[in-house]
C-alpha cells in the first residue's frame, strides 16, 4: 500500500517515481528487477508519435466529411449520421453540427468525440456501403500510412521499454498496439539479431525464440504495408472483430499463451485502457484456471496512471474474484502507481540499474546486514542524483544511454566507443537471479565495480568530495571527475589489468599524472618489465594512482572500514 511519505499523486518526473518505488511500491520494484512482471503495452505508450483513439476517431470523421455529398444514399453521408448518432446528441447539439464545413469548424467536437472513445470500436465497426468491410480502419484511419511508417522515431517511453527488453528484465510484452515505435527503437539500441521477436499471428511463435516477445495481438501496421494479403486482416479495431477475437481458431495459441500469462505471471499496465472485450475474456478465462490470491505477493496488476478508471476497477475485480470489494481500497491503491507512461519507465530504467548493481554487492561482500545496506546506500544516491538531473526526458534518455554504453564499454576494453555508435550497452543481459547466478558472468568483477561506484557515491553523500560523470573535454575518456577539498582525480574504473593497459597504451592514462586514478576491478595481474606500470595507493611518489578494489574489499571487516582503506588508498 502507498506510504504517506512517498510523494503526491500526480507523479510526473523520474525522479518522484522512483522515491515511491523506494517507498510503498519497493516490492513491487524488486520483483520487476527480478524479471517477474509481464509489460502490457497499450496507445497511451505511443501518443506523443501516432494518434491516439481522440485523433483517430476526428481523422475518421474527417475521411467521412470530406467525401459526402447530398446525394441520396450517398454511402459516406449515411456511415457519418450513422455515426453521429451514436454520440445521444441532443436535438440543439445535433443542429449546430454543419455537415458541409470542415470536422475541425464545428460545434462542440470536442465534447463529441469524447463521448465517441469509449464506442471507438462501434465506430470502426460501421460500414461504409460498396466499400471493404474494414474500410473505415484502413482507408478512413489510414492505418499502413499513420501507423507503418518506417520513418518514424520511437519516443523516451519506446526506448526506455528496449533498455528494459535489453537488459532483461522485460520477456514479454503483449500489446494492442500497431505501431512498429518499440521494434524501431530495439534496432537503434541493439546490434544484435535475438533481441526481440514480433508475434502478430501464432505462426511466429515457430520462429526462435529471443530475449523478449512481443505479442501484437491487435495486428501490426507495418507488416500490413509490406504485406497487406497476409496481415491486412489481422488489423483488430472493429467491435465485432474484438467480440469474437477469442473464438477464432487462428488465435487459439495467442490466446491460450496470453492467459498462461496472466495466469501465471504479474502485470504491469502501460497506457492501456484494457477496454477491449477480448482483453476481459482472457482475464476471466485465466483467472477462472489459476485464482489470484489476495492479500498479493508481488501485486498482481500494476497501472501506470494518475487515476483509475472503471475498466481498470473491472481488471482487478476480474483479477482478485470475490477478494475485490471488501479489500477495494487496500487493492486500488495497490494498484495505482500515480504516473503516466513516461515517468513510471524512466524510474523503472533506473530503479533496475541500481538494483542490479546492489545484488552485485550482496553477491561479493561478505559482510552483515548493516554493511551491505551502508554499500547500497551509496549506489541509491547516486542513482538518486542522476534521477534529479532529469530535465527533458527525451534529453535526459539519450544522456543515460551515451553515459552507460560510454562507461562500460570503457570499463570492458579500456577503449572509447565509436562517435557514430548509439547501441546501449546493457550491464548485463538476464534480470538478477540469473546475473548473479550464471557461472559465466564473472559477477565477482561486476560486483567489484558496483562496490566502486558505492563508495564514490557514499563520499558524495557525506560531503567529503563531489563527483561529476562524463569527460571532462573534447576527446577526454575521463569516466568520472572527483573534485576533493585539496585535489581533482580524472577517475577510470577498468574491469582488469589488460584493460588498464590499453587505457595506458591508448593514451587515455598519463602515468605521470598525479590527478588521475584508476580503480581496478580484478585483482592486478603481474605486468610485464616493460609495461606501463601505475602506483598503487598513496605511496609518496608522483603519479598516476591504482587501486585494485577486489583487494579492498578481502581487507575490510565491514563497510565503514571499506570506505576508510579506499579514501587512503585513492588518496583524495
Amino acid at each position: 500500500m502507498a506510504s504517506a511519505s512517498m510523494p503526491d499523486i500526480p507523479r510526473v518526473t523520474s525522479e518522484q517515481f522512483v522515491a515511491c518505488l523506494d517507498a510503498g511500491f519497493n516490492e513491487f520494484a524488486q520483483a520487476f528487477a527480478r524479471g517477474e512482471y509481464v509489460l502490457w503495452l497499450g496507445s497511451g505508450l505511443s501518443r506523443e508519435v501516432v494518434p491516439d483513439v481522440t485523433a483517430l476517431l476526428e481523422k475518421v470523421l474527417a475521411h467521412l466529411q470530406e467525401r459526402a455529398s447530398d446525394d441520396e444514399g450517398c454511402p459516406f453521408s449515411r456511415a457519418l449520421n450513422e455515426i453521429l448518432e451514436m454520440a445521444s446528441l441532443s436535438t440543439e447539439q445535433r443542429a449546430a453540427i454543419d455537415l458541409s464545413a470542415g470536422v475541425a469548424s464545428w460545434t462542440g467536437l470536442k465534447d463529441l468525440i469524447a463521448s465517441l472513445v469509449p464506442k471507438y470500436s462501434t465506430v470502426l465497426d460501421v460500414v461504409v456501403d460498396g466499400e471493404e468491410r474494414d474500410y473505415l480502419v484502413w482507408e478512413g484511419v489510414d492505418v499502413a500510412g499513420t501507423y507503418g511508417d518506417e520513418n518514424m522515431v520511437p519516443d523516451v517511453e519506446h526506448l526506455c521499454v528496449a533498455i528494459l527488453m535489453l537488459e532483461g528484465v522485460v520477456r514479454s510484452a503483449p500489446t494492442t498496439n500497431w505501431d512498429n515505435l518499440v521494434e524501431l527503437a530495439v534496432g537503434r539500441l541493439s546490434e544484435q539479431q535475438n533481441v526481440l521477436r514480433v508475434v502478430v499471428h501464432q505462426g511466429d511463435f515457430l520462429e526462435a525464440g529471443a530475449r523478449a516477445d512481443l505479442i501484437k495481438f491487435h495486428g501490426c501496421a507495418a507488416r500490413a504495408k509490406a504485406e497487406p494479403e497476409n496481415y491486412r486482416a489481422l488489423l483488430v479495431a472493429r467491435r465485432t472483430q474484438i467480440s469474437g477475437w477469442t473464438a477464432l481458431a487462428a488465435n487459439k495459441i495467442i490466446k491460450d499463451h496470453l492467459e498462461h500469462l496472466v495466469a501465471t505471471r504479474p502485470a504491469l499496465v502501460v497506457g492501456l485502457s484494457a477496454q477491449d472485450a477480448n482483453i476481459h475474456t482472457i482475464l476471466q478465462e485465466a483467472r477462472e484456471s489459476l485464482k489470484r490470491p489476495w492479500p498479493d505477493s508481488p501485486p498482481g496488476v500494476e497501472f501506470a496512471l494518475q487515476q483509475l478508471g472503471p475498466d481498470q476497477t473491472h481488471v482487478l475485480e476480474i483479477t482478485y474474484g470475490d477478494d475485490y470489494f471488501p479489500n477495494r481500497d487496500e487493492i486500488t491503491s495497490q494498484a495505482l502507481l500515480g504516473g503516466y507512461a513516461r515517468p513510471v519507465l524512466l524510474g523503472l530504467v533506473l530503479f533496475t540499474l541500481s538494483e542490479k548493481l546492489c545484488s552485485l554487492i550482496e553477491a561479493v561482500v561478505d559482510f552483515d546486514g548493516t554493511g551491505v545496506a551502508r554499500l547500497r546506500e551509496g549506489v541509491v544516491y547516486l542513482r538518486n542524483q542522476v534521477s534529479k538531473e532529469e530535465g527533458d526526458p527525451q534529453v535526459f534518455v539519450e544522456q543515460l544511454i551515451s553515459a552507460t554504453r560510454s562507461f562500460l564499454t570503457m570499463f570492458r576494453t579500456g577503449l572509447p566507443p565509436e562517435a557514430s555508435a548509439n547501441a546501449y550497452v546493457p550491464l548485463s543481459a538476464q534480470p538478477i537471479p540469473e546475473l548473479v547466478a550464471d557461472p559465466n558472468i564473472r559477477s565477482e568483477v561486476l560486483g567489484a565495480m558496483a562496490v566502486s561506484l558505492s563508495l564514490l557515491g557514499r563520499g558524495c553523500a557525506v560531503g567529503d568530495w563531489e563527483l561529476t560523470a562524463g569527460p571532462g573535454g573534447s576527446g577526454d575518456a575521463t569516466m568520472a571527475t572527483v573534485i576533493g577539498a585539496s585535489a581533482t582525480s580524472q577517475v577510470f574504473v577498468a574491469e582488469s589489468t589488460a584493460v588498464v593497459s590499453t587505457l595506458v597504451a591508448e593514451g587515455h592514462v598519463d602515468v605521470m599524472d598525479p590527478d588521475v586514478l584508476v580503480l581496478q576491478a580484478a585483482d592486478p595481474a603481474p605486468r610485464a618489465v616493460r609495461s606501463p606500470r601505475l602506483r598503487l595507493g598513496r605511496n609518496g611518489h608522483s603519479g598516476s594512482r591504482e587501486v585494485s578494489v577486489a583487494s579492498l574489499i578481502r581487507d575490510a571487516e565491514d563497510a565503514d572500514e571499506l570506505f576508510e582503506l579506499f579514501r587512503l588508498e585513492a588518496g583524495i
